[in-house]
């Protein structure tokens, strides 16, 4: 789970589960997150069988827009600076 804190009061806003292995065979490895710079989302980073995902989440409602597989495992992890565009391991993957 990954808590969202208010800045300045430190309150919980909102927790936000993070996403298992799409076979649910054993936990992932969580290796990444980047805020969009609007904060509007965060991408969560996960390695597992050889590759991973990235999962791209809605703050404001906790709801998973996208699942980018990514074949390799990748350490760095950010959005583009208008936010079109979620960078990973040298690999651009559009932000729908």
């Amino acid at each position: 789970m990954i808590g969202i804190y208010d800045a300045v009061t430190w309150q919980k806003l909102r927790t936000i589960d993070t996403t298992q292995h799409p076979q649910g065979d054993f936990p992932n490895d969580l290796k990444g997150l980047a805020w969009s710079p609007d904060s509007a989302l965060i991408a969560v980073m996960y390695h597992h069988d050889g590759g991973g995902h990235i999962s791209i989440v809605r703050v404001s409602t906790g709801e998973e827009t996208q699942w980018i597989d990514i074949d390799d495992w990748h350490h760095d992890l950010a959005f583009s600076h208008d936010g079109r565009k979620i960078q990973a391991g040298g690999k651009s993957f559009a932000v729908k």
